[in-house]
């Protein structure tokens, strides 16, 4: 309420009530005998007054009545301060009341926009009604001889939305007030008021008689500062407002002393409290308020902010400050530095770089606020026993750590992290945000990292790693102390570097740095590094790089990695290495790791120059599977020839499932799987590898299957196989076979291969092939070599490796029924030079072929010998001897037998039938050829083959009943024959058994000769006597079985044409090499 208002308003009506009153006094005492009776005057208008009906009338004292005064606003002198000597006047002015009148009664009293009506009464109750557009009061007055009293029936503010009822004790043997009231506040705060008014000064004291519930309304009756009221009202909410007490002493004299005369004692229950407008509020279950000596503390019970309890923290704003109020936060309490926390740092320019995921900070943090200009001054220390923490991504486990505060400055006095069991560091340091110099050394003491298949570990046994962090005006760099690290158990050494270093990014320029890892890898490595965003771009200088048996074979390789939208790993220059000593020349490429993906964008090798390929392609390590295209691969060898070559693309699908990671060309049918012990490789059928290499075409390995295993992924290879061969080369159990199984293993040193089960092989410097038990199919293996010997003569066999063969117990077979027995069989093949050797009991055969010259001899094989080499023949005794040469193509031979005995022998058989058809014959026969064989002396034949025609110069045969001889060819590009034979008798012998006809035909010399000719198809020859009429016989297939000579098997077909010699001389040449052996 406004006391000099209403004070100065009983003063002006007092003023004018006076004069008017007095006017009338002076005015009628003349007429005093008329008062007596009473004075009636219609309208009296004074200057600035107009009154109406009004009635004077004296009884011992006045009596005043007015129907209605209307009084004119004065001019607004200027208002003054309250003065108690103006209460001193108003207590005079109720005395002369009380004394001159004895009623005065007033029905309307008009003052600008008051309205009154007033009643007094000298020995009564008065009354008072005054209504404005502002107020609104109704009262009594009694007065009393020692007192007065003013009861307030209501009195609304109607601005204020207030009002108030209660008494007022006016005492003036003090000149004191007592006033007791109840009073509605903004219609917010329901108050039971005391309070003392005297000349020295006021003093108030309230109480809350129910909760405040709004506070706002109450504040805007005080018309605070615009920015302090939004501290109180917007940054204040809560449930209720209990108010326990508030005093209040204003001395007139002292108006400096009413802050520190304020006390005020209440609680606001769930009090929310916004201490920085944009920050969290703290929340309190309740919070005690107390105002005292210009200080408002606040100290929350049960408060959280952010959801972590302050346990005792607490605040205060201090009004004392002739500036402006200070708001002190203080906060003391173990809290965790959530994002909540670091935000509230950060608004008050205190970053840190890290947010806590779990323990406790014990934070003792002081916050001065000035609440008009919002500075802030910022005290306090951190301490961390155990906790974690989050620092770029990374959960860090801080421990026994202290960070001390003040506004931007940060003292690291201590400070240890460690991350899971991969990382263990300390530091030391401070840093200043507003000077923007920071300066802190990192002491790494462990660091471990690790994922798949790869782990990095700092040295245990090299110095610790030491960081340096600097920033200041002039720098911001982070340098390195030489360290060295162990990836997968291999030391690598980094040197000292200093690198310049963005904190706000993230950020660094990595210098050249020498990187080596023993052994192993020697670079130099520079580049920018961006943590932030995660990208980089490293450029690695290598000059040496060796790893197990590959190494880089130049001077220095540059290779780039960068990471932007994706990982990008390339080089642009062609790269030259050694496996072992094997060449490899790597084409540049381009590799693109994505995630967990990474693409070969690009690529070509070419090892030995032999195996090439374009590749292309990508692998999924998430879900590790992949596909790669080899495109253009080849493999080539100059002295095997094209091994392998595919013009469209092959596809390799990887999979990796139970730590092995599967490989599968489903185009050649072939699967690789790397196990963690070792490798599997099958390859299930060579029909679709076949059709793109020419190596196996030409040599007809198109059916078959094939499987590699090793172990340990190393020596010893295990492997397995089969071939479908078209070439029966083996005759295994009297039977030619075509499937040839494999099993062998290789080792470093040399390959070892089982076929069938009976032939062994071992290759290394040299091929060994050695059998026992096992017979070789003659004929197909010259089909074999018959029809591969161009593509044989076409690679450069000089250099080729050594061959060489040790059969024992074996045979080579000439047909269906014909054999070359041998007890040991050797051949020697080396740059194109072959020898081989054949024994068999006494008999013994060596063969040389050297540029497609050959030499054969052979001498002293036996009787088995012999009947294994003649199909469907029985021999008895003899020896058996042969010599031979030229070219494969065309060459000369001689055989001989000599000394046995023809038990069976189909040609001799069939000749002698054919004798015996001959009318002029009919009655010849050789008695003991059917008892005991035919005898033969000496058999021999000269034998000539030129452009497939096999030319029998000579035939003889020297036997005990007969002879035979004659010559003739076989045409194999027409499959013809022509030759003529004579068969000689001994007719002495038989003489006495020749009928009259048959001596004519004999003659006198007693023996007897007949002629044959064999002439057209050499299945089935015509056959002809020159003595008789032609005689047609069957087919027999005479000539065919005749003419297939024990060593044909050696000398394929061919069209080139070869050297013709006489007769005569490979008699010669066959009966000198007899007598010299």
């Amino acid at each position: 309420m406004n006391d000099n208002a209403i004070i100065r308003i009983i003063s002006n009506i007092h003023f004018a009530i006076v004069s008017l009153f007095l006017f009338i006094f002076l005015s009628g005492s003349v007429l005093f005998v008329s008062l007596l009776n009473g004075i009636y005057i219609d309208r009296l208008i004074l200057p600035g007054i107009q009154i109406d009906a009004l009635y004077i009338n004296w009884n011992e004292k006045l009596r005043l009545s007015a129907s209605n005064i209307r009084i004119k606003k004065q001019k607004s002198a200027e208002q003054k301060p309250f003065d108690p000597k103006n209460l001193k006047k108003a207590i005079k002015v109720l005395t002369l009341y009380n004394n001159w009148f004895e009623t005065v009664d007033v029905t309307s009293l008009t003052y600008n926009d008051l309205h009154l009506s007033f009643e007094y009464l000298a020995d009564d109750k008065s009354h008072l009604h005054a209504v404005s557009p502002y107020i609104e009061i109704d009262s009594d007055f009694l007065f009393g001889p020692d007192a007065t009293l003013i009861t307030i029936n209501y009195l609304n503010a109607l601005e204020q939305n207030s009002s108030l009822s209660g008494n007022i004790v006016f005492d003036p043997s003090d000149i004191a007030l007592y006033v007791q009231i109840e009073a509605m506040v903004a219609q917010s705060a329901d108050l039971k008021v005391h309070a003392i008014i005297n000349t020295k000064a006021v003093s108030v004291e309230i109480e809350g008689i129910s909760p405040i519930k709004e506070l706002g309304p109450i504040v805007d009756l005080f018309h605070l500062h615009k920015d302090v009221t939004p501290w109180i009202v917007d940054c204040s909410k809560g449930t209720y407002l209990n108010l326990h007490t508030l005093k209040v002493r204003y001395e007139y004299d002292h108006p400096e002393a009413l802050l520190n005369s304020i006390y005020a004692s209440f609680d606001y229950q769930g009090f929310v409290y916004t201490f920085q407008p944009g920050l969290e509020p703290i929340r309190t279950r309740y919070t005690d308020f107390v105002f005292e000596d210009g200080v408002l503390n606040i100290f929350p019970r049960y408060a959280t902010y952010c959801g972590q309890e302050t346990k005792s923290s607490w605040l205060d704003i201090d009004f004392n400050p002739e500036d402006e109020p200070v708001l002190t936060a203080y906060l003391q309490a173990p809290f965790v530095l959530n994002d909540d926390i670091v935000f509230l740092l950060n608004y008050f320019k205190i970053a840190l770089p890290f947010k806590q995921l779990s323990g406790h900070t014990e934070a003792d943090l002081t916050l001065k606020v000035p609440l008009l200009s919002v500075s802030v001054d910022a005290r306090g220390r951190f301490n961390v026993n155990q906790g974690q923490f989050l620092y770029k991504g990374i959960d860090l486990n801080i421990s026994d750590s202290a960070i001390i505060i003040h506004n931007s400055n940060v003292d690291v006095t201590q400070f240890n992290a460690a991350f899971e069991e991969k990382l263990k560091a300390s530091a030391k340091g401070y840093l200043n945000f507003s000077t923007g110099k920071t300066d802190l050394k990192f002491k790494a003491e462990k660091v471990f990292y690790s994922k798949d298949d790869i782990t990095l570990e700092l040295d245990k046994n090299a110095p610790e790693l030491l960081i340096h962090y600097k920033l200041s005006s002039a720098e911001e760099s982070l340098s390195f102390s030489p360290s060295a690290w162990n990836i997968n158990n291999t030391l690598i050494k980094i040197d000292a570097f200093k690198a310049p270093f963005d904190f706000q990014t993230f950020s660094a320029d990595i210098p050249s740095t020498e990187i080596s890892i023993k052994g192993l890898l020697h670079s130099y490595v520079s580049g920018h590094l961006d943590l932030t965003n995660q990208h980089y771009q490293f450029d690695m200088d290598i000059d040496d790089l060796t790893y197990k048996t590959i190494r880089l074979d130049q001077d220095n390789l540059k290779v780039s990695l960068k990471q932007q939208a994706h990982t990008d790993l390339f080089t642009d220059a062609q790269s030259h290495w050694l496996i072992d000593q094997t060449p490899l020349v790597v084409a540049p490429f381009h590799i693109m790791p994505d995630q967990s993906t990474f693409s070969i964008l690009k690529g070509h090798f070419l090892l030995d120059d032999v195996i090439q390929s374009d590749m292309s392609g990508s692998y999924d390590l998430k879900e590790k599977k992949g596909l790669f295209d080899l495109q253009n691969f080849s493999f080539d060898n100059k002295k095997l020839g094209d091994l392998f070559a595919a013009d469209d693309t092959i596809q390799i699908n990887i999979e990796e499932d139970n730590n092995t990671t599967h490989f599968s060309i489903e185009k050649l049918n072939m699967y690789f799987k790397i196990r963690e012990n070792g490798w599997h490789l099958d390859l299930y059928s060579l029909e679709q590898f076949s059709q793109n290499s020419p190596l196996l075409q030409e040599y007809n390995i198109t059916k078959g299957a094939f499987s590699a295993d090793s172990k340990t992924g190393s020596y010893p290879f295990i492997f397995k196989g089969h071939v479908d061969y078209p070439y029966s080369l083996l005759i295994e159990q009297e039977r030619p076979g075509s499937r040839y199984t494999l099993t062998g293993s290789l080792n470093e040193e040399e390959t070892v291969v089982q076929v069938n089960e009976e032939i062994n092989v071992t290759i290394n410097d040299s091929i060994h092939i050695a059998s026992d038990n096992v017979g070789f199919n003659l004929s197909e293996i010259v089909r074999f070599l018959n029809e591969h010997q161009n593509d044989t003569d076409k690679r450069d066999t000089n250099d080729s490796i050594a061959l060489y063969i040790d059969a024992t117990h074996t045979f080579l077979t000439l047909g269906s029924d014909r054999r070359i027995l041998a007890d040991n069989l050797s051949i020697q093949y080396k740059n194109n030079h072959l020898n081989a050797q054949l024994h068999h009991l006494q008999g013994d055969a060596e063969m040389e072929l050297v540029n497609n010259q050959f030499q054969l001899h052979g001498k002293s094989f036996g009787e088995k010998f012999i009947t294994h080499l003649f199909k469907s023949s029985q021999f008895k005794g003899g020896q058996f001897s042969f010599l031979g040469g030229g070219e494969l193509s065309a060459f000369d031979g001689i055989i001989k037998l000599e000394n046995t005995t023809i038990r069976n022998y189909i040609l001799l058989n069939n000749l002698l039938a054919f004798i015996n058809t001959i009318p002029a014959l009919v009655t010849f026969s050789v008695p003991q050829y059917s008892q005991s064989g035919f005898k033969v002396n000496e058999a021999y034949a000269a034998l000539s083959y030129h452009n497939k025609v096999l030319s029998i110069d000579a035939i003889k045969v020297d036997g005990k009943e007969m002879d035979i001889f004659g010559d003739g060819t076989l045409d194999y590009n027409t499959n013809t024959i022509n030759m003529e034979l004579s068969v000689k008798t001994q007719a002495g012998s038989n003489f006495g058994k020749i009928p009259l006809i048959g001596y004519i035909l004999v003659g006198d010399n007693e023996t007897a000769m007949t002629s044959f000719t064999l002439r057209g198809d050499l299945d089935n020859p015509e056959i002809k006597n020159k003595m008789a009429k032609d005689i047609v016989i069957a087919p027999f297939n005479i000539l065919k079985r005749t003419l297939q000579l024990p060593f044909l098997f050696l000398f394929p077909n061919s069209d080139d044409e070869g050297i013709e010699e006489d007769d005569d001389t490979g008699l010669k040449i066959l009966q000198e090499h007899l007598e010299s052996e």
